[in-house]
C-alpha cells in the first residue's frame, strides 16, 4: 500500500480512536462482544462456554487487546479504530486505480463518513472486521490482476476465509474472488496458492476451536443462526 494510503490510514484511525475511543453509548450489540471478550480473558471458550450468533474472530481479537492494553472501554475502541483505518486506507488504493488521487481522498472520506455517521459505526461489532478482511481481499485481488503472484493469490485467500470466521457470510467472497481467478486465463495458475492460502486460514481456527471443545458447538450455533 503506498504512503498515502498508509498516512490516511492513520489518520482517521487515529482521529476515531480520540473521539469515540473512551465515549460511552447505549448501542445494542456492543456488550455482546465486550462480555465474550472478558469470558475468554477468564479461560472460557465461545460456543462451548456461552452462546454466539457469529464467528469467534472479534471475541478473539478483543480477549487479545484486554491482555495487552488492559480491559477498558478504549482497548476494545482501539479494535473499531483499526478497522477503520483499515477500510479507509484500503478504500482509497483501491479508489486510485479507478481514477486520480483526489477523486481517491474524496472516496476515503466518504467511507469514513458513512461508516460512522450512525451511532452504531461507533461501536464495537463483528461486521467491521469481516468487511476490513473482505475489503482487503478485495485489494488483493486487484494486485493480482496488475501484477499476478502467487504470495498474492495465497494473501487474498486467506484474507478472505479469515473474514469468514468474524462474519461467516463473508465466506462468499472467497468463492467470487476463486471463481475469478480461476475464468482468467493469465490468473489460472495462481488458483493452487489461493486454494493453499484459504485453507492454511481455514485450519488454524479450526484447530484452536477443535482442541477447547468448541468446533461442533460452534457448528450448532451457526445451524441456529
Amino acid at each position: 500500500m503506498p504512503r498515502a494510503a498508509l498516512l490516511i490510514a492513520f489518520i482517521i484511525g487515529a482521529v476515531f480512536l480520540i473521539a469515540a475511543g473512551d465515549r460511552l453509548m447505549f448501542v445494542n450489540d456492543e456488550g455482546i462482544y465486550l462480555d465474550g471478550a472478558l469470558r475468554i480473558l477468564h479461560g472460557e471458550s465461545p460456543y462451548r462456554d456461552f452462546f454466539a450468533i457469529t464467528g469467534p474472530g472479534t471475541f478473539w481479537l478483543l480477549a487479545a487487546l484486554f491482555r495487552v492494553f488492559g480491559v477498558s472501554l478504549e482497548s476494545a475502541r482501539l479494535l473499531r479504530a483499526l478497522d477503520m483505518a483499515a477500510m479507509t486506507g484500503l478504500t482509497y488504493w483501491i479508489a486510485t486505480r479507478l481514477g486520480s488521487r483526489r477523486t481517491a481522498v474524496y472516496a476515503a472520506l466518504l467511507s469514513a463518513a458513512l461508516a460512522t455517521g450512525l451511532p452504531d459505526g461507533l461501536v464495537v461489532n463483528h461486521r467491521w472486521e469481516g468487511s476490513a478482511l473482505a475489503l482487503a481481499a478485495v485489494a488483493a485481488g486487484i494486485r493480482l490482476m496488475e501484477r499476478p503472484s502467487r504470495s498474492v493469490a495465497a494473501a487474498a485467500g486467506a484474507l478472505s476465509i479469515l473474514g469468514a470466521w468474524f462474519t461467516p457470510s463473508v465466506g462468499l467472497v472467497a468463492v467470487a474472488i476463486g471463481f475469478w481467478i480461476w475464468w482468467d486465463p493469465k490468473l489460472r495458475h495462481t488458483v493452487p496458492a489461493f486454494a493453499w492460502g484459504a485453507l492454511l486460514a481455514g485450519l488454524i481456527p479450526v484447530a484452536m476451536l477443535a482442541g477447547q471443545g468448541a468446533l461442533v458447538p460452534m457448528f450448532r450455533s451457526m445451524g441456529w443462526t
